[in-house]
């Protein structure tokens, strides 16, 4: 379920987006779907850094990236890299 309307957010070629404190990675992973997103995914638990990273590798192997980009870190809210 996603809790951010994305229609709101203009996200279009060039936008960067986001999430922090990721989780499993929902929002990114839609956020990355957009034409053109940069697409950053950041959580302090590496276990859900590596869930957001396998299902945006399978979405690059399934064709299912809008053409950007993604990242995913393993940083503290309070000091990003």
């Amino acid at each position: 379920m996603l809790t951010v309307r994305f229609e709101r957010l203009g996200l279009g070629p060039g936008s960067r987006f986001l999430d922090l404190g990721c989780g499993e990675g929902r929002h990114v992973c839609h956020a990355y779907m957009q034409d053109g997103v940069c697409a950053v995914a950041v959580d302090l638990d590496p276990e859900n850094v590596k869930k957001t990273s396998d299902f945006l590798r399978g979405m690059d192997a399934a064709g299912m990236g809008g053409g950007g980009s993604w990242e995913a870190l393993t940083a503290d809210a309070e000091k990003l890299p």
